[in-house]
């Protein structure tokens, strides 16, 4: 038998850690960056997971660049520079 005061402490605890999250997310995307791969500073607008084969995944980042709003897509952290 599940004790519902654990279900709830770990409920609580996983929404802090995914506010925790958010809180370091919305701290690092206050600044525009650089886009190595298409050489031009953008606006981060949100993380998502892509499924791989394999059963593993992704974390991609979508951006904006800073002159063209609009104009979101989707790249890999690893071409993201302060």
């Amino acid at each position: 038998m599940i004790d519902d005061s654990n279900v709830d402490q770990i409920h609580r605890s996983w929404q802090t850690r995914l506010q925790s999250v958010g809180r370091q997310f919305a701290k690092l995307a206050e600044r525009p960056v650089l886009d190595t791969r298409s050489d031009q500073m953008v606006h981060i607008a949100g993380l998502f997971l892509l499924p791989t084969p394999g059963g593993a995944t992704e974390v991609r980042v979508n951006v904006c660049p800073t002159d063209r709003i609009d104009d979101m897509y989707s790249t890999g952290i690893e071409f993201l520079e302060m």
